[in-house]
């Protein structure tokens, strides 16, 4: 009797049979590479169209009172970002500026300091969007982690801040904590303040892959090493006669 088998030893005339390594990186780094949903620069907003805003408007910063203000924002999950901007609806009745500050959470309150600005001409009640001097642009070196919850808190930068926080026109709930010793403690929350703001960055692949990524990976460069495992055997294959 006369059998056919495939003699893997043996190479096709003509054939390179030789898999570099090269190609095996080259084939994981296209699937790992491969496009993701697109998430647009917003972390978090509640303006309205055109960075508007509502009329009403609570006291967020008072020199003479030694009042702060802060509020909470989560980070979505998925991506890191790296802070560009900051936007936030408020108005001072003296002209004088006030200190904005991005936070750490602190079991549920504003904690430590990560970095703070002066908006030194804050809008004026005639205004119903977001307008320069109420925006703080350029930013960076500051991520922002994926998941996480930041605090902004509005100061008194001197004795005659009197700044005031306009609500939005969204619906979007949020708190708003207060100080009355200047920002060192927040302790006071008013719920339903709905106050307006926007932070808007640059996203970043997440600082930490996490379990069930890093498994999904793993996977899939198994997958294609064994699929060029398999072309690689075919591509040696040559029948040989055994009787």
């Amino acid at each position: 009797m006369l059998v056919l088998v495939e003699d893997p030893t043996e190479q096709r005339s003509g054939e390179n049979t030789t898999m570099k390594p090269q190609v095996l990186l080259a084939a994981l780094s296209m699937v790992l590479t491969l496009p993701v949903a697109s998430r647009a620069d917003t972390i978090y907003s509640n303006l309205g169209p055109g960075s508007s805003y509502a009329g009403s408007a609570i006291r967020a910063a008072t020199g003479s009172l030694n009042l702060a203000a802060a509020t909470p924002f989560v980070v979505p999950t998925g991506f890191d970002f790296g802070l560009t901007e900051i936007d936030l609806a408020v108005d001072s009745t003296a002209a004088a500026p006030a200190l904005v500050q991005l936070r750490e959470n602190a079991g549920g309150t504003a904690g430590t300091v990560i970095d703070s600005w002066t908006m030194n001409f804050p809008g004026l009640f005639s205004n119903f969007s977001i307008v320069p001097s109420q925006s703080i642009t350029g930013i960076t070196g500051i991520r922002l982690d994926s998941g996480l919850t930041y605090w902004l808190a509005v100061l008194p930068a001197n004795a005659a801040t009197d700044t005031w926080w306009r609500a939005n026109n969204t619906g979007q709930a949020n708190i708003k904590a207060d100080s009355f010793d200047g920002g060192a403690t927040f302790s006071s929350v008013t719920f339903n303040a709905n106050v307006a703001f926007g932070v808007f960055g640059t996203p970043q692949a997440v600082s930490t892959v996490s379990e069930p990524c890093a498994l999904i990976t793993l996977s899939t460069a198994l997958g294609i090493a064994g699929i060029l495992r398999r072309c690689r055997f075919k591509s040696h294959g040559r029948f040989r006669r055994v009787v």
